[in-house]
């Protein structure tokens, strides 16, 4: 269920940054982050389905399966730092306080 929320989160970011942040100084840094971090979501994710194939009752006995699990590792841990770099660039701009009041003096006429 964290996969599919953090792909959730992932496209719902990259909805925001396209339609209210083009003009951004750092909008394709962002952008490609979250990109590569979606792409790193489905890879882990289809690697999983094949892990599961590997692993027979529970025990990774396989070569293949210790191979895909390191990649998951691996995955988890960029996928995590990736979206760390996400938060950290990601500005939201707020409208200054003179133009919330105006906007609440001419919604109120």
């Amino acid at each position: 269920m964290m996969d599919v929320a953090l792909i959730t989160a992932n496209a719902n970011q990259m909805r925001y940054l396209i339609e209210y942040q083009r003009d951004s100084p750092t909008f394709y840094v962002i952008l490609s982050l979250i990109i590569i971090s979606l792409m790193l979501q489905i890879a882990v994710g289809v690697s999983l389905i094949f892990k599961g194939r590997f692993d027979i009752k529970g025990q990774s006995k396989s070569l293949n399966a210790r191979r895909i699990n390191n990649y998951v590792v691996v995955g988890v841990f960029l996928i995590t730092i990736i979206n760390v770099f996400i938060a950290a660039f990601s500005i939201t701009t707020t409208t200054p306080l003179s133009q919330q009041t105006q906007i609440a003096q001419i919604t109120q006429t």
